[in-house]
């Protein structure tokens, strides 16, 4: 590829910040154990959390695993500040409980300009989730230490987004 097809091509792409949490649930918060494997840390919570710079707001795309065997239900949030976020995740989150929090790079969700659509949900970060999209990652946190470092990540998910526009609309 000639650097001008690669500088085509970037332009072309929207690179796109993504915030994954898990909230690991211990063994024996559960009333039935049905087999070896389910001894293990268990996923309580997963998230995604995007910074929308074309509605100022932050999207949570989420799912719950419901302890009974049924299939739990995605939820959209949205929040305007990174503090009403977190606070929504301490909320959510077992103190106890462990945390992981992995920050990814997306250059296939939405088109350069474009605002996320009411019909994105959970499944469409899960099915683009990848090792080689994964910028850094953190296990094993607990929530009440990493309230701050996440939106201290969240604030800088809206910083980006907000230069990238920046960045683009200087450019014409």
């Amino acid at each position: 590829m000639s650097y001008q097809q690669q500088e085509d091509y970037e332009m072309e792409v929207n690179d796109c910040m993504v915030l994954y949490l898990e909230e690991w649930e211990h063994p024996h918060t559960y009333s039935r154990v049905e087999s070896e494997k389910e001894n293990s840390l268990k996923v309580d919570t997963r998230a995604y959390v995007v910074y929308d710079y074309g509605t100022s707001t932050y999207i949570i795309y989420g799912k719950r695993r419901d302890s009974r065997g049924d299939v739990s239900q995605d939820y959209t949030l949205y929040f305007y500040k990174a503090r009403d976020v977190v606070n929504y995740f301490k909320y959510a989150f077992c103190d106890d409980n462990d945390v992981s929090y992995s920050m990814y790079s997306f250059n296939d969700l939405i088109e350069y300009g474009e605002v996320f659509d009411a019909n994105f949900c959970y499944n469409d970060f899960y099915e683009r989730k990848s090792h080689s999209k994964e910028l850094f990652a953190y296990d094993g946190e607990k929530m009440n230490t990493v309230g701050k470092k996440i939106q201290g990540l969240l604030e800088l998910m809206k910083k980006e987004a907000t230069a990238r526009l920046h960045e683009e609309q200087s450019s014409k």
